[in-house]
């Protein structure tokens, strides 16, 4: 008896030992990953030879390097905010490399710049916004800055602390077979997001497929530098411009760079000045507007919805013909309008979360080639008010013609009672319907998803004519801070809890006890929307709220990264 004693004292002790070294390691994980979270950044490699800043930041010098730098830290930040791993206090480290003395002389020489030295100040600008942004002079020698890019990837790519790398080199074949090395690892293929500046080089064409890609038309130029002392129906061709768009059109399968825009002058802007004249242009996608001030509908050979001929596009582009009438004229105040109609249109088919004014008036600077001071600075100039209400009246159109809900910013459309009165419900319906009665019939708990779906989808399971599940609303209203606030928490929310009323944890480690608005809400369902469902667009459980769909359709920037890749052109029509 006292062996048997001794050794079940021995198994004990031995088991005590194990699971104090069970202990410490869970200790050190988590010591670990708490130095890995707090340490965590985002990192911007950009080629600044082929990544070219627009001309109006370069021509400020200091005061430009500094909005430059500023502009691109929001726009990764706004960029990289709806990514699931992305946290408020991750870092953003941007380092871009280029020949200075090469491109400074660049400028000048293409008359851009007076002097190189405007250039030294934008890069001293640029060091000076921020201490984690830098304008790195790689030297002037052959693949200088190519050589620190790789080296760069290289050694962050595989740094645990580094969640993503934002890379911009678009234009530089080079790049495309060392960027292809990566894509065997999965995990750091889906941390590698594409910049793109000038269009993409061909060889891209085998990544582009594998890879997150995305453009900030804001910031830098998506054409090469063009002599601006040439006359304006030469000039906006650039040394190098025609082969990088050929470069573009193989990869969009486009033969036509000028796409939607096939239509002859006369066809395009003919029907602007002559009041309630339309004319059809079969396959072209164009607008008219009265001197009334009333909106003709854009329209085309599928009744106005371009996303069914091609994919679009982030900003305009109008071939030469439609802006050589006379060397370095103005355009036409028609012209101007229909821009800026054309553009708005093609943002909100891109998104109607929210249009930015500033944007859609870009996109006509870069397409007629205005000056940013063309719209003027106060109402006493022509096109201030002017830009803003032509801008307006196409949101309207567009609201009208397609019958979605207007952008989350257009509150003037809200606040009209006339015109409030024929638009279509709102996603997310107001708090007054918080606690409906249950309906005996439908045998649903009183859950908040009632806030969030039509009230004729409540208590089904939503299908198209191929039996998979839709998710409604297809876009959930949600603000970025309301968003940001829910993943920030310092306790995680309880999805199951807040959403069906329904958690079957006893021990739940999740917060049951706060109280949510309905924004809240709206955003929570779409964070827990962004995890895949198990059971796929096959599943049968009434209150699931995982996703059987990708909650950002398909306007979703991850492309063929993202989880829900093989849903994207999913049929949202739900049958009966």
């Amino acid at each position: 008896m006292d062996v048997l004693r001794r050794r079940i004292i021995d198994v004990r002790r031995a088991d005590h030992a194990r699971n104090s070294l069970f202990d410490d390691l869970v200790q050190k994980l988590d010591d670990m990953q708490k130095t890995m979270d707090r340490n965590a950044f985002i990192m911007v490699l950009i080629d600044g030879d082929c990544m070219l800043f627009l001309d109006e930041l370069v021509k400020k010098g200091i005061a430009g390097g500094d909005e430059a730098a500023k502009l691109l830290r929001k726009a990764v930040f706004d960029y990289m905010r709806y990514d699931d791993n992305f946290k408020h206090d991750h870092k953003i480290v941007i380092r871009v490399y280029a020949n200075l003395r090469g491109l400074s002389h660049a400028y000048a020489e293409k008359g851009i710049l007076k002097t190189t030295s405007v250039f030294t100040d934008f890069v001293l600008g640029f060091n000076k916004a921020h201490p984690l942004c830098d304008f790195i002079d790689a030297g002037n020698h052959k693949e200088a800055a190519d050589s620190k890019l790789k080296d760069n990837l290289n050694l962050y790519v595989y740094n645990a602390h580094c969640k993503h790398i934002i890379f911009g080199a678009s234009a530089d074949n080079g790049f495309a077979s060392f960027l292809g090395s990566f894509l065997i690892d999965t995990e750091i293929l889906s941390r590698i997001i594409l910049l793109k500046g000038l269009p993409f080089a061909t060889e891209f064409a085998s990544i582009l497929p594998k890879l997150r890609s995305t453009e900030f038309t804001n910031i830098f130029r998506g054409e090469a530098l063009a002599d601006v002392s040439m006359p304006r129906n030469h000039g906006r061709r650039s040394i190098g411009f025609d082969q990088a768009r050929e470069k573009e059109s193989q990869l969009s399968g486009h033969n036509d760079f000028t796409l939607p825009w096939r239509s002859k002058p006369a066809a395009r802007f003919g029907a602007i000045d002559a009041p309630g004249n339309e004319t059809t242009v079969t396959g072209t996608w164009y607008t008219t507007i009265s001197p009334e001030g009333g909106n003709h509908l854009p329209r085309g050979e599928n009744d106005g919805d371009m996303d069914s001929q091609h994919e679009s596009p982030s900003r305009l582009d109008f071939p030469n013909s439609t802006l050589s009438s006379t060397s370095g004229a103005r355009p036409s105040r028609s012209e101007i309008e229909a821009a800026l109609i054309d553009s708005t249109t093609r943002r909100l088919n891109q998104s109607s979360r929210g249009l930015d004014f500033g944007h859609v008036k870009h996109d006509v600077e870069l397409a007629l080639r205005l000056t940013p001071d063309f719209w003027g600075k106060s109402e006493e100039d022509e096109w201030f008010l002017r830009s803003k209400d032509i801008i307006k009246r196409a949101v309207e159109a567009w609201v009208k013609r397609t019958g979605n809900p207007p952008p989350g910013n257009a509150t003037w459309i809200r606040q009209n009672p006339v015109f409030a009165r024929t638009l279509p419900s709102p996603a997310i319906p107001d708090s007054s319907q918080a606690h409906r009665p249950v309906d005996e019939d439908t045998q649903t708990p009183d859950t908040r998803l009632h806030l969030l779906i039509p009230n004729n989808s409540v208590g089904k399971i939503l299908r198209n004519a191929n039996n998979q599940r839709i998710d409604l609303p297809e876009g959930l209203a949600v603000h970025p801070s309301t968003l940001n606030g829910i993943r920030d928490r310092n306790k995680r929310l309880c999805n199951s809890h807040y959403l069906t009323n329904n958690c079957l944890k006893n021990d739940c480690d999740y917060d049951h006890n706060s109280r949510l608005n309905d924004g809240e809400y709206a955003a929570l369902l779409y964070l827990s929307r962004t995890q895949p469902c198990p059971q796929g667009s096959a599943c049968n459980t009434l209150l699931c709220v995982k996703g059987h769909m990708c909650p950002n359709g398909m306007i979703c920037k991850y492309g063929g990264a993202c989880k829900f890749a093989h849903l994207h052109g999913i049929d949202t029509a739900v049958v009966a």
